[in-house]
């Protein structure tokens, strides 16, 4: 691809994902972190070579081997420096790719309360739009902390934002944004997370999370990586079940 600028992030792949010969104009390009994939990830010969950019995103996340630009030797500050406007300084080193098999497994629960809701919109195909704002708190062996939703904050910068699509058998999907101040490892930070989920007509909902905040003005967790999944089976109305697989890089 030659364009002026090529972002990939948060894309989950059971396969492998390859970038090779891409081109852009913006020296800001080439921003390709915060991935998780099952297979493999090679990225060769792209021009800027794969950087963190004004992202400030979490590392790709590999299940296979990841090589070139993308390989798991591979550090670039969090975020880049940048000539601006407004002018940004580099960031901490981190890896811009990690092993998930590097990643240790911790149990936890996510218990959200319900603060306010959007109003609802309707669209021309029977769907309904919602959105809902709560306080959230994370508790047990892996990630604790918790987020309180401000209402003075930018979109998706604090406590729980849950933006959902709503079918017409009740069922729905969603995103979860999450900003938690946290404590992991011995380590206090801010950790922002997403949230991929589905809720059947019957109330059961699952799904995949992602960490994806890193870089400079996160504490601590700066170099956090990690993601997991969520249930709430066996759990009371607005807790989740966690498997999160955490490390700090």
């Amino acid at each position: 691809m030659q364009t002026c600028w090529l972002g990939s992030l948060r894309n989950q792949v059971r396969g492998s994902l390859t970038y090779v010969r891409n081109v852009t104009s913006d020296p800001d390009g080439m921003e390709i972190n915060n991935n998780l994939m099952g297979g493999n990830m090679t990225c060769l010969n792209n021009d800027p070579a794969v950087q963190y950019g004004d992202t400030m995103a979490a590392p790709n996340l590999v299940g296979g081997f990841a090589s070139g630009e993308c390989g798991f030797n591979v550090v670039k500050p969090n975020p880049a420096a940048s000539p601006g406007p407004p002018p940004v300084s580099a960031g901490p080193l981190e890896h811009i790719s990690v092993s998930t098999w590097s990643l240790n497994t911790y149990f936890g629960k996510h218990t959200a309360t319900h603060v306010t809701s959007l109003p609802p919109v309707t669209t021309t195909s029977g769907y309904t739009i919602t959105g809902d704002l709560n306080n959230f708190v994370l508790s047990g062996t892996g990630l604790r902390g918790s987020g309180t939703f401000n209402p003075k904050a930018m979109p998706g910068q604090s406590g729980d934002q849950v933006l959902s699509t709503v079918y017409p058998d009740g069922s729905r999907s969603f995103i979860a944004y999450d900003t938690c101040q946290c404590r992991f490892g011995g380590k206090a930070g801010t950790v922002m997370m997403r949230f991929y989920g589905t809720t059947s007509a019957n109330g059961f909902t699952y799904g995949t999370f992602l960490v994806v905040s890193g870089g400079t003005g996160h504490g601590g967790l700066s170099s956090l990586a990690g993601w997991g999944t969520f249930s709430s089976v066996g759990n009371w109305s607005g807790t989740w079940r966690l498997v999160e697989h955490l490390r700090i890089t």
